[in-house]
């Protein structure tokens, strides 16, 4: 690479997305083979005057020599990204991965050939972070925000010793007469340099470092003694129509040997109702493994803890196991409510997902409800739950306790009492100020 100089020529970093599934469940030998072929498809797409090697694992590097502009190593790109797309047989196994490429162009501006991978690494994981089968061209701000990325992860080893993580919750209510039945709580970080983090800023970061695991565990038990404190306040909430705490629950955490225990430890000291506890999990989470995750969806529920699919249609499917799951609710997307009225396509989606739920006895709560016109359309379709900014964004424990918890018209009848159906009117539970939240 250092004789490459005094022309432009662009480097290439390719990471292989989800090549670990393929060493954990069909053997290192298979996943040997199948990077031999991926190193032969990959050979075939180059110039007699390119470079391919062979970094480790599944990672390669590509040194496309010469270039006259920039189209030059995005078509490189291109064609690699379609070649890896098509399935490869090995074993009887039929096989489909993309690629994560990094590209850094050179016109004299880096010629160290570390920095200059380094540069292209960045961009790799840009691409990444973008959905995987992507590509990313580095540029310096990627540089920046790599740095600050490892700044946030160096503080994030700490956050938890330091109690710098607190919880807000954000209400769930009944579409058919707008009381409050549910909180779903949110993580959020109290940043000392850079204020109020959100779940967005640093949950990847948790997930790829393996710190999702004590920080998923703390969430769980802050969720559990929050409501040991309001069973005290407010009694009522939790007897006869009990309000549940949604919590979430990573993929990762899915994976932890002791997760049944560490849960069961968690609900053994803070002794609470049974049943009011319901745990999110994404369509993703539950087919990663289907066999150990049926075990272990199974064992929370025999813990008391019902089970949601979150964010449900928005990329994996679950459909042709979701009969056999202990789900208790599905979770419609934010972001097919918010083009609601805009693609009749969602409409329809929607619908569909709310009808799927009611025939296999589920319900549903819709996410992301902003306006009453939203509000109106799912109550028509059926939706039986909803949360949103049109009634709340997440606040923290006094403000629930004093703007929801407090206010009896808010809260749930009695069992056996008959509930308004707000046919005409669809208005939030109150009409005071919604700035200061």
């Amino acid at each position: 690479m250092a004789e490459k100089t005094g022309h432009q020529y662009a480097v290439l970093f390719i990471d292989l997305d989800s090549f670990k599934a393929i060493n954990d469940s069909l053997g290192h030998n298979v996943g040997d083979q199948f990077l031999q072929h991926v190193a032969i498809d990959l050979a075939a797409l180059l110039q007699a005057n390119d470079l391919l090697a062979r970094l480790g694992g599944d990672e390669f590097a590509i040194i496309l020599d010469d270039l006259q502009n920039v189209s030059q190593a995005i078509d490189i790109c291109e064609r690699i990204q379609a070649q890896l797309s098509l399935p490869l047989r090995i074993n009887h196994y039929e096989l489909v991965l993309g690629a994560s490429i990094g590209i850094t162009l050179n016109k004299n501006r880096q010629t160290d050939p570390e920095a200059v991978l380094r540069d292209a690494d960045i961009a790799m994981y840009a691409a990444k972070r973008a959905g995987k089968r992507c590509y990313a061209i580095f540029n310096a701000e990627m540089q920046t925000q790599a740095s600050e990325r490892l700044t946030l992860e160096a503080d994030l080893y700490h956050a938890l010793s330091r109690k710098e993580f607190c919880l807000h919750y954000q209400p769930i209510f009944s579409m058919v007469d707008q009381t409050l039945v549910g909180l779903e709580a949110l993580v959020r970080w109290n940043h000392p340099r850079r204020g109020l983090l959100f779940s967005g800023d640093f949950i990847q970061i948790a997930e790829e470092t393996g710190l999702i695991h004590d920080l998923g565990l703390w969430v769980f038990k802050a969720a559990c003694e929050q409501i040991q404190v309001w069973l005290k306040q407010f009694p009522e909430l939790f007897s006869s129509n009990p309000l549940l705490m949604h919590v979430n629950l990573s993929a990762i955490q899915l994976n932890r040997p002791d997760l049944i225990e560490k849960i069961k430890a968690i609900l053994a000291t803070a002794q609470l109702p049974a049943g009011i506890l319901k745990l999110e999990l994404t369509e993703s989470s539950i087919l990663e493994d289907m066999s150990q995750t049926q075990y272990i969806l199974n064992e929370l529920t025999e813990l008391g803890i019902q089970l949601c699919i979150d964010d449900f249609g928005t990329g994996y499917s679950a459909l042709s196991r979701l009969h056999q799951m202990p789900i208790s609710t599905l979770k419609i997307d934010r972001s097919f409510t918010s083009n609601m009225g805009n693609d009749s396509g969602v409409e329809e989606l929607i619908q569909t997902i709310i009808m799927l739920a009611q025939n296999l006895g589920m319900t549903t709560v819709a996410e992301g409800i902003e306006t009453s016109a939203q509000g109106e359309t799912l109550l028509a379709m059926g939706c039986e739950y909803g949360q949103g900014y049109f009634w709340s964004k997440p606040v923290d424990a006094d403000t629930i306790a004093d703007r929801f918890l407090g206010q009896p018209s808010l809260l749930p009848a009695p069992q056996g009492t008959d509930t308004v159906w707000l046919k005409t009117r669809f208005l939030p539970p109150y009409t005071n100020d919604m700035t200061s939240i």
